[in-house]
């Protein structure tokens, strides 16, 4: 029996732990709501932050649904390189994130300010 594709998405979200493959901010697979309240961002927000099945090899390329060929990306993240004329390749489009995220221009400030909260728990879990 093979693995449908949400299965398959879930797997790569726990293999990820739980962050983007582009811009490796946290993602949520189920509550949005939960997600919201434990980060302190708008549902709106969090909602860029949903867990998609990111296709490493678009399906109109020759892609498969198998599990070698899915990265768990954020919604924002994989609705942003479908969007332009041209679809980066997957590590050009990783090496755009990171490097917008560094100059603070990919995600809200608000998103951004998600990483930063993520950042402070993770030192008072190793303090």
């Amino acid at each position: 029996m093979s693995k449908t594709l949400a299965q398959i998405r879930a797997q790569a979200y726990e293999a990820q732990s739980g962050r983007c493959y582009y811009c490796n901010l946290p993602m949520f697979l189920e509550s949005v709501l939960q997600f919201a309240v434990s980060h302190r961002v708008s549902v709106g927000l969090a909602l860029k932050l949903s867990c998609t099945a990111e296709h490493l090899v678009a399906k109109c390329e020759g892609g498969t649904d198998d599990a070698s060929n899915i990265a768990a990306a954020c919604y924002f993240c994989n609705t942003k390189r479908h969007a332009r004329q041209v679809p980066l390749r997957v590590n050009e489009h990783r090496h755009l994130v990171r490097n917008r995220l560094n100059e603070g221009r990919w995600h809200a400030r608000e998103v951004l300010a998600v990483a930063e909260l993520v950042k402070l728990s993770a030192r008072k879990q190793y303090r």
